[in-house]
C-alpha cells in the first residue's frame, strides 16, 4: 500500500510539472510581437497627440489675444488714451488667471512699450513694470511682423529663448511670442503681444513613458531633449545637433512630414510658429529591459500557481481514484487532515478575472467567513465596514493601474458580535500590450496577531509618548520640589539653566538660594502663608542666577500630599518672563516717546482757523496707520492775505520711518516760504516748489550718490490760490487733483515723477495746471492710502474710480456729510482688512 502511494505521488509530480512547463511554452507562443513592435505602432499616434497640445495652446493664446483687443476697456484706450489704470487692472487681472504667461504688453505705432505686466518666476504675482524701464521694441523681428498681419491675424513666434535688453536671459527662459496688430478706423495703433513661460509645454511634450522624446528647430538643433544637459543646443559650448546621435537619419528627418525606422518615428509639426519644430520619438531600451525582467518575474509566479493548482487538480483526481488504492479508514484520516490543516492555515485563495470583473475563492473562505452557502462578490465586499470597502477597491484598482502587489488589511463583519481581520495579498497580471488580465492572491485571518500588535504599539507609543513629555518638563519647565522646611530635593534641567547651578548645587540647598535681594519679604510672607493652608500660590518673583544678575519668573506653587492626605513637600512650576517685563518696560518707554513724536508732528499741521480763512467750506482727514505716519500737508499763508499754498505729502513708508521724512520736508518747506516772502516779486510756481523739494530733498539725504542703501522720497500735490484773482495753480508728483466745476466732476493727472528718489532727475520740469475758480467749486486732494487699500470681494483695490464716483454721487452734499460718506465707503470696502497706510484727505470749497 505504501509503495502505490509513492507512486501516485510520483505520477501527480510529473503531471504538475508538465502543466507548468505547458503553460510557459504556450505563453512564449503569443510573443513572437514583441513591445518594441508596439511601441514603435502607437509612435504616430502618440506624435499627433504632441501636435494637437501645441495646437490647443496656440488656438487658446489667439483667442486671448483677440477678445483683450476687441474689449471696450482697451478700445477706448487706444482711441482717447484715457483710463490707461483700467487697462494695466484688464492685464494683471489676464496674466493673474493665467499662470504661464511671463508678460503682457502694449507698444505703440512707434514700438514704444506703454503698458507692461510681467513676472519674473512662473507663477509668482506680477507686476506693472515703472515708465523708467519701459524699452522701445521697433526693431525687434515680432514687431516688423505684426505690422504686415491684417487686424484678425494672430502671428507666433518660433519657440526660442527670452530675451532682455537684447541679451538672452540667464538661467534659459523659454518662451512663445504671440503678437496681435491693433487697428482703430484702419490706422495702425500698435501691437497687443503675450510671453508665454514654455517650460510647462515642453515638459508635457518631452514626458512619454517608454520613449526617448527630443524636439529640433529646422536646422536640426536641440530645443529640449530626455537628456538635459543637451537642451537649447545651439546656444551650447559644444553644439548639439540631431547628427550626432542619428547620423545618416538626421536629412530624411528634416525634411520628410514623417519619417520612421525600426528604431524610432518622428514628424514635423503642422504649427503656424514662425519656425517650425520636429519631434522624435525613440524606444528607450532601458525601459524595454524593465517591462520584460518584471514579465520574468511574472512567468515564474504564474508557473508557481499553475504548478500549486495542478497539485490541487491532482488531489482531486486522486479523491476520485482513491478507492482503487486505499481503503474507506484510509479515505477518511487524510481527508480529515487536509482539513484540519486548512482550518489551522486560515488561508484562503482568490482569482480575479478583469474581462468578466468575477471574483473566485477556494472553499476555505466558507470556515473564515462562517459561512454554508456560497459566497458572492457582493455577500463579500458587504461584510466589509463602508469606509473601509471603499479603501480596499480603491487601493485593488490603484494596484493594477500601477502594476504593483495588492496588500489590503481590513475588518469583517461576520455576525453582530464577531469583527475579523483579514489580510489581502495579491499579485496582478498582464498581456504584451500592458492590459490587465487578471490576479490571484489569497486572505487571511490574522484578528488574534493585529490584536496582538495593535495592543503591542500602543503600549510602545504610550512609553515613549511619557518618555517625550518627561525629556520636555525636565528640558523646558523651570520646576523644583521641596521638603516642609524649604530644602531642594528636585530640579528639572531647565531649572539648573536657569539659575546657572548644578543639579548637584541645587538639591539639599534652601529653596531661597536664588531669591533676590530686591524681592519683597511681603510677597514671600503671603506665599508661605497660602501654601501652608494647602492652597496654591501664583505671582511674579525676581530671582539671582549663580552670577550675581537677575531673571523674572512666574511661579505657581503648590502642596504635595501623601497618601494620609498630609502635606509632606511643595512644588513650583515657573515660566520665564525676563524678556516679557523687559518688552513691556521697552515698550512703555516706545510708547511715551511715540506719543512726544505724534505731538511734534501734529503740531506743525495747520490750525482750521487759518483753513476757515481761505475757504468756505472743508473736511480734513489725517489717519496715520501707525501712531505717527509718512503723510502729511500744510497751509501756508503767503506775502498777501489772499494768497496762499496747500500741500498734500505722501513719504516713503509710514510709521517712524515715515514720520522722520516728513520733518525733513517740513524743514524745505520753512526754506522755501522764507524765499517767497524774501522775494515780493517773485511768482508763486508750484511747479518751481516741486522742482525745489526734489533738489533739497536729494541734497540733504545725499542720494545723489546711487550707491547709496537709502531711497527715500514723497509723492504729492500743491494747490496755489489767489483770492483776489480767482485762480488756481496745481502742480502733482505722481498725484492726481479732482475737482467740481459745478457742472461736473473733473481730474487734473500729475506728472508721473515722484520727489527725491536715487533715480529721479533733479532738472525734471513739472507741469503747472490753471483754474479760473468761481465759488461753489470744490477740490479733493489726497494720498494713495486711501485708493490703495486691500479690501472687497476679490481682495483688490479701493481704486481711483471708485473714489471718484462717490465723490460724483455727494458733490452737492456739505462737506462734513461728504467725509462721513468717504469714511463709511471705506469701513466697509475694508472689511476687516488691515490698513495697509496713511490715509490723507483734503477737500476745500472756494
Amino acid at each position: 500500500m505504501q509503495s502505490n502511494h509513492k507512486k501516485i505521488f510520483f505520477i501527480f509530480l510529473i503531471f504538475s510539472i508538465i502543466i507548468s512547463f505547458s503553460h510557459i511554452v504556450i505563453d512564449s507562443m503569443f510573443q513572437e510581437i514583441t513591445s518594441k513592435e508596439i511601441l514603435l505602432g502607437n509612435g504616430k499616434e502618440l506624435i499627433l497627440e504632441k501636435e494637437k497640445i501645441v495646437k490647443n495652446f496656440l488656438n487658446k493664446s489667439k483667442n486671448i489675444l483677440l477678445s483683450t483687443k476687441e474689449s471696450k476697456i482697451f478700445h477706448t484706450f487706444i482711441t482717447t488714451k484715457k483710463n490707461q489704470e483700467s487697462v494695466e487692472d484688464l492685464f494683471l487681472t489676464i496674466i493673474k488667471s493665467n499662470d504661464d504667461f511671463m508678460q503682457f504688453r502694449y507698444l505703440d505705432a512707434s514700438g514704444k512699450e506703454i503698458i507692461k505686466v510681467e513676472r519674473v518666476i512662473q507663477k509668482e504675482t506680477p507686476t506693472i513694470v515703472s515708465l523708467d524701464s519701459l524699452q522701445n521694441k521697433a526693431n525687434r523681428d515680432y514687431f516688423v511682423a505684426a505690422k504686415k498681419i491684417k487686424n484678425q491675424q494672430v502671428w507666433f513666434s518660433a519657440l526660442e529663448l527670452n530675451m532682455e535688453n537684447n541679451k538672452i536671459e540667464i538661467p534659459y527662459k523659454p518662451t512663445i511670442r504671440a503678437v496681435s496688430s491693433v487697428y482703430s478706423k484702419d490706422k495702425f495703433k500698435g501691437i497687443l503681444i503675450v510671453n508665454y513661460f514654455a517650460n510647462d509645454l515642453l515638459e508635457e511634450l518631452i514626458y512619454e513613458p517608454g520613449f526617448k522624446v527630443t524636439l529640433v528647430d529646422e536646422l536640426g538643433f536641440i530645443i529640449s531633449n530626455y537628456d538635459a544637459t543637451k537642451n537649447w543646443g545651439f546656444y551650447q559650448k559644444e553644439k548639439y545637433n540631431i547628427h550626432t546621435e542619428y547620423h545618416n537619419d538626421a536629412a530624411n528627418i528634416l525634411v520628410n512630414t514623417f519619417y520612421s525606422t525600426n528604431e524610432f518615428g518622428a514628424k514635423s509639426f503642422d504649427l503656424a510658429l514662425f519656425d517650425n519644430i520636429f519631434i522624435i520619438l525613440k524606444v528607450d531600451e532601458n525601459e524595454l529591459k524593465e517591462q520584460k525582467s518584471n514579465e520574468l518575474e511574472e512567468e515564474i509566479f504564474l508557473s508557481f500557481i499553475y504548478f500549486l493548482i495542478s497539485m490541487i487538480l491532482s488531489f482531486i483526481v486522486f479523491k476520485i481514484l482513491r478507492r482503487l488504492f486505499l481503503d474507506l479508514n484510509t479515505q477518511i484520516d487524510t481527508v480529515d487532515r487536509l482539513e484540519l490543516a486548512s482550518d489551522i492555515a486560515n488561508i484562503a485563495l482568490w482569482e480575479y478575472e478583469a474581462k468578466t470583473q468575477n471574483v473566485f475563492w477556494s472553499q476555505n473562505i466558507k470556515s473564515i467567513l462562517k459561512r454554508e452557502d456560497e459566497i458572492s462578490y457582493d455577500d463579500y465586499m458587504g461584510m466589509i465596514p463602508t469606509k473601509e470597502r471603499e479603501i480596499v477597491e480603491q487601493n485593488f484598482f490603484e494596484s493594477i493601474e500601477n502594476k504593483k502587489e495588492f496588500l489590503a488589511i481590513h475588518k469583517m463583519k461576520i455576525d453582530k458580535d464577531t469583527t475579523k481581520v483579514l489580510q489581502e495579498k495579491g499579485k496582478h497580471f498582464y498581456d504584451s500590450f500592458g492590459q490587465h488580465i487578471k490576479s490571484v492572491g489569497c486572505t487571511y485571518d490574522i484578528s488574534e496577531k493585529h490584536e496582538s500588535d495593535q495592543l503591542k504599539d500602543k503600549i510602545i507609543k504610550q512609553n515613549k509618548k511619557f518618555e517625550r513629555l518627561f525629556n520636555n518638563f525636565d528640558e523646558s519647565v523651570i520646576a523644583s520640589t521641596t521638603n516642609l522646611r524649604g530644602i531642594i530635593t528636585y530640579t528639572s534641567q531647565a531649572f539648573c539653566k536657569i539659575s546657572g547651578y548644578s543639579r548637584e548645587e541645587l538639591v539639599g540647598s534652601p529653596q531661597n538660594i536664588v531669591r533676590h535681594p530686591d524681592s519683597s519679604s511681603e510677597v514671600f510672607s503671603e506665599l508661605w502663608a497660602t501654601i501652608k493652608q494647602g492652597k496654591v500660590w501664583k505671582g511674579e518673583l525676581k530671582n539671582k542666577n549663580k552670577d550675581g544678575t537677575f531673571y523674572w519668573v512666574y511661579a505657581v506653587i503648590y502642596p504635595e500630599y501623601n497618601e494620609d492626605e498630609k502635606v509632606f513637600a511643595y512644588t513650583a512650576v515657573r515660566q520665564d518672563i525676563t524678556a516679557l517685563k523687559k518688552v513691556k518696560e521697552l515698550n512703555e518707554n516706545i510708547k511715551s516717546s511715540l506719543e512726544v513724536a505724534s505731538f511734534i508732528q501734529e503740531s506743525l499741521l495747520p490750525t482750521e482757523l487759518l483753513m476757515d480763512s481761505f475757504f468756505s467750506d472743508k473736511f480734513i482727514i489725517w489717519e496715520p496707520k501707525d501712531v505717527v505716519g509718512g503723510d502729511i500737508y500744510f497751509l501756508e499763508k503767503l506775502r498777501d492775505e489772499d494768497e496762499c499754498l496747500l500741500m498734500v505729502i505722501d513719504c516713503t513708508g509710514h510709521g517712524v520711518p515715515g514720520a522722520f521724512v516728513t520733518m525733513l520736508i517740513k524743514a524745505i518747506e520753512k526754506q522755501l516760504f522764507q524765499q517767497i516772502m524774501n522775494t515780493p516779486e517773485l511768482e508763486i510756481n508750484p511747479a518751481r516748489i516741486l522742482q525745489f523739494f526734489n533738489k533739497g530733498l536729494k541734497e540733504i539725504l545725499k542720494q545723489e550718490k546711487r550707491n547709496l542703501a537709502t531711497n527715500v522720497g514723497f509723492d504729492g500735490g500743491i494747490i496755489y490760490f489767489n483770492k483776489k484773482k480767482n485762480i488756481i495753480k496745481y502742480a502733482g508728483a505722481a498725484n492726481t487733483l479732482v475737482y467740481y466745476d459745478k457742472t461736473e466732476i473733473k481730474t487734473i493727472k500729475g506728472d508721473r515723477h515722484s520727489i527725491g528718489y536715487k533715480n529721479i532727475d533733479t532738472s525734471y520740469e513739472f507741469k503747472n495746471h490753471e483754474i479760473h475758480v468761481d465759488k461753489g467749486m470744490k477740490f479733493y486732494l489726497f494720498s494713495d492710502g486711501y485708493i490703495d487699500q486691500i479690501g472687497g470681494e476679490k481682495n483688490r483695490s479701493f481704486s481711483k474710480s471708485r473714489m471718484i464716483d462717490i465723490i460724483d454721487k455727494n458733490k452737492d452734499k456739505p462737506m462734513n456729510v461728504q467725509k462721513e460718506v468717504l469714511l463709511q465707503e471705506l469701513k466697509e470696502y475694508q472689511n476687516g482688512f488691515e490698513r495697509i497706510d496713511d490715509v490723507t484727505y483734503i477737500a476745500v470749497e472756494i
